[in-house]
């Protein structure tokens, strides 16, 4: 982690450094001005590269890719994968591959990794959040039902834990954003401390 003073100066907005549309639904829901740029990085996992410094590694990429073209700009990056018997699950390719994920995590529990990387020049924060979720027995009817929704094809897991998927889940433990692949908490706790998150807000 990287420190300096001065850390709350403007400009803003926050540029969200994603395609995804949940964390742009996660940014407008926290009321954040922010504008979105997609970062053009290789998301291949190093060899044997473990879950959490890939995510915590992948989301200072992101941000590092767009703050090179965006200097004195906040950027703010995230990286979500599943986790299971030390293997790594991030999105399906083809129907097979989510089929298989799913047969995979069905009735037992994975963990969701989620990398934070906030980014001003070469001021960098990077956090990883950890959410445990237990997945109900599924049949193979049920995982081919699900799959058929489309719904699986461009989650990490293959499910959508804030959509259909959700009918399966068990329970979680930890934060259900993190799930989402934005951990709200973490990014609320942070900004705040650095005195970022009234400044967006508009607060005193």
């Amino acid at each position: 982690m990287c420190t300096t003073k001065n850390v709350n100066q403007r400009p803003f907005p926050l540029i969200l450094a994603s395609a995804s549309p949940r964390r742009r639904m996660w940014m407008d829901a926290l009321g954040v001005p922010f504008e979105v740029l997609i970062p053009d990085v290789d998301e291949v996992p190093l060899p044997n590269e473990e879950p959490k410094k890939m995510v915590e590694r992948l989301a200072c990429l992101k941000a590092e890719a767009v703050v090179r073209s965006n200097p004195n700009r906040w950027i703010i990056a995230a990286d979500t994968v599943v986790a299971v018997d030390q293997k790594t699950l991030g999105k399906p390719s083809t129907v097979l591959d989510a089929i298989n994920m799913l047969t995979l995590i069905q009735g037992r529990c994975h963990f969701v990794h989620t990398g934070l990387c906030l980014r001003r020049n070469n001021i960098i924060y990077a956090i990883v959040d950890t959410t445990e979720v237990f997945l109900r027995q599924m049949t193979s009817e049920q995982i081919s039902w699900y799959v058929n929704t489309g719904e699986p094809m461009d989650k990490a897991g293959a499910y959508a834990i804030q959509g259909v998927a959700s009918l399966f889940v068990e329970k979680i433990i930890g934060s259900f954003s993190t799930v989402m692949g934005f951990p709200v908490e973490r990014f609320s706790e942070l900004t705040h401390r650095l005195g970022l998150l009234n400044l967006w807000l508009g607060l005193p």
